[in-house]
């Protein structure tokens, strides 16, 4: 269903994520472009369209800005979205499952935990500079995929509510988790009023 230039070789279960079912597909041809597929879980991503139109928006604004790189270096700086059969970002399945299909990179690693204050530089500088590229990009095109996901009041409004419900009996043992929340509640909401401000942009 995909528009990749493979002959597969093997397909394999991929990385430590919890959310989709990754699955790294292996080209028969050593010098090829292996493939990252992915089952995308569609019970936390409710529009699964709008989220790969917000990642197709993202990455074209950015190979656009990194326009003056080589073939191989692009496609190790940009995520590449490989197209459906006919062009789409996802194919959907008739059981209602959706799929999608990355270039994966290959001589790469991924930390699911910093270890060492270089990999915590590092991780910070390239979030930096992935930002500071996005920071023309035209936020009318994306959308939240999750609704509130990032609204820090609305989580601390559900918290707080729960905390008063403490429906299990449970509160008793998250109280220095709790009371950190509560010290740090007003630095937390900071970026939010910011943006409400229009101090920060969307």
């Amino acid at each position: 269903r995909f528009r990749i230039d493979a002959e597969i070789a093997s397909v394999k279960p991929f990385g430590s994520g919890h959310i989709n079912d990754t699955y790294r597909v292996f080209n028969a041809d050593a010098n090829g472009h292996d493939y990252l597929l992915q089952r995308v879980n569609h019970y936390v991503f409710k529009n699964v369209p709008q989220l790969m139109s917000n990642i197709v928006h993202v990455t074209d604004h950015l190979r656009e800005k990194l326009s003056g790189l080589p073939q191989e270096d692009m496609e190790r700086s940009v995520l590449t979205v490989i197209e459906t059969n006919d062009r789409k970002p996802y194919f959907q399945t008739e059981n209602g499952n959706y799929w999608r299909v990355f270039y994966f990179l290959k001589n790469t690693k991924s930390y699911d935990r910093v270890t060492t204050a270089k990999q915590a530089f590092e991780g910070g500088r390239a979030f930096g500079s992935f930002q500071a590229l996005l920071s023309d990009l035209d936020v009318s095109e994306v959308k939240d995929t999750i609704p509130k996901f990032h609204d820090i009041e609305y989580r601390l409004y559900n918290l707080h509510n729960a905390m008063r419900a403490d429906k299990i009996k449970r509160l008793q043992y998250v109280s220095a988790e709790l009371q950190f929340i509560q010290q740090h509640a007003d630095k937390m909401g900071e970026i939010l009023r910011l943006g409400k401000e229009g101090i920060l942009p969307l």
